[in-house]
């Protein structure tokens, strides 16, 4: 009987694994920063230590923010598989289905949370688009989740024998995820860029009475933003390579940075909104407020704001 010759890992794979335990780590420790300032600020209130339970975490907790969070971690975890089993034909066909899910996890949930955020905001900045957006967000689920279908589909042509020509899928799957990433592209850089405009005009008119937690927002929304365009380019620029080569990998990695970045930004973005409101509160009130979802009441306040003008 003969023996396969025993293949052991390059270079380069070990590279491509020691970087995505690295970003890994990274992100794992901000979603773990996320959960510990939460619940720091949650059981900081008195009267809050005695009814804590599961349905106040629920409420202080994002969902959408951890959903993001955990499909960020996913996709180091199947980066980190394919470089340390490069050997078998079909493991990145079906780590290719994973990472779509997880992209489009990761995409549905930032919609969400930017639609959360500051949906009545965007609609009072661009009123014209209200019905526009509201399509989109409507049509963004199907969008983002499309690509999964020829990946499942390529991938059972690469385990079984080839009944269909192996060069259909993989385009397909290509140019729906290209079409997803542009929705989301336009749906978040219309949000922001309607976001900043709105606080930059409540800068102008209320000068010193603005709340400082616009000014939290939109520093960490612009990062948010430059990441998510960022991403798009690197995975664009990852097509241009071999699928799975080197070079590929390094570009899907660099777009998983991103991903990592905008979920610094918008969980620093919470906790430091968290911490800014409870000291305000405490400032004028003179008492511990509990946590609340500081994002959609303060950019609620500032819609108030505005129309009172």
């Amino acid at each position: 009987m003969n023996t396969p010759p025993l293949r052991t890992l390059t270079e380069e794979n070990i590279i491509l694994a020691a970087l995505g335990a690295l970003g890994f780590c990274v992100s794992g420790i901000y979603c773990l920063y996320h959960v510990f300032n939460i619940l720091q600020l949650t059981v900081s209130d008195d009267h809050q230590k005695e009814v804590l339970n599961i349905s106040t975490l629920k409420r202080n907790f994002n969902f959408n923010l951890a959903l993001f969070g955990v499909s960020v971690l996913g996709l180091y975890i199947t980066f980190i598989i394919q470089a340390l089993d490069p050997f078998h034909e079909t493991t990145p066909w079906i780590l290719q289905v994973c990472n779509d899910f997880l992209i489009a996890t990761c995409e549905y949930a930032y919609v969400n949370y930017s639609s959360s955020r500051g949906s009545k905001i965007i609609v009072h900045v661009y009123p014209h688009l209200k019905l526009f957006l509201s399509r989109l967000n409507k049509s963004i689920p199907f969008l983002v989740y499309a690509p999964i279908i020829p990946a499942i589909i390529n991938a059972f042509n690469f385990t079984q024998p080839h009944f269909i020509p192996p060069n259909i899928f993989p385009a397909v799957e290509k140019c729906l995820s290209a079409i997803a990433a542009i929705a989301v592209l336009v749906f978040d850089s219309i949000f922001l860029s309607g976001f900043i405009k709105f606080v930059s005009t409540i800068q102008e008119n209320l000068k010193e009475n603005t709340d400082p937690s616009f000014l939290i927002i939109a520093r960490h929304g612009r990062i948010a933003c430059a990441a998510v365009i960022a991403a798009t380019g690197f995975y664009g620029f990852a097509c241009a390579f071999e699928d799975y080569s080197f070079n590929y990998n390094i570009m899907v990695f660099m777009g998983y940075n991103c991903l990592s970045a905008v979920l610094i930004a918008i969980t620093l973005m919470k906790v430091r909104m968290a911490r800014q409101l409870q000291q305000s509160r405490c400032t004028t009130e003179g008492v511990k407020p509990t946590v609340i979802d500081v994002t959609h009441n303060g950019l609620k306040n500032a819609v108030r704001l505005s129309e009172e003008r």
